[in-house]
């Protein structure tokens, strides 16, 4: 559940730090679910790559060798992730934010920033 303090601090910076939501172990869990979920990925041949295309980059940026990957839909990959996602513990501090009990977390992806591309 959310305090009143930081409801309004929610409204005023549109997030929040939740600390205590998931255990030691589970954040253990999901670092090496997230580890094997990209290994599986990439080992299948998955298209991962979600670097937007286009002349958007400065000059100096378009120069480097950087890369996002990308899993969407991860709680359609592991019951890890899906039972992160539906945790009460995480629901219920969502309902309150949002000021409803009718939550529904439909998607979450991953990602891995500034991958290095080997050349």
């Amino acid at each position: 559940m959310c305090t009143k303090e930081q409801i309004e601090l929610y409204k005023e910076q549109g997030f929040i730090l939740l600390d205590g939501v998931f255990s030691d172990e589970e954040m253990d869990e999901c670092s090496r679910e997230y580890d094997a979920m990209f290994e599986r990925a990439m080992s299948r041949g998955d298209r991962l790559e979600a670097t937007w295309k286009g002349n958007w980059k400065s000059e100096e940026e378009q120069k480097k060798q950087t890369s996002i990957l990308s899993v969407h839909n991860v709680q359609n990959h592991s019951a890890t992730f899906t039972r992160m996602m539906v945790k009460p513990q995480l629901t219920d501090i969502l309902a309150d934010l949002m000021e409803t009990n009718n939550i529904q977390v439909s998607r979450w992806t991953l990602l891995i920033k500034d991958y290095c591309i080997s050349v």
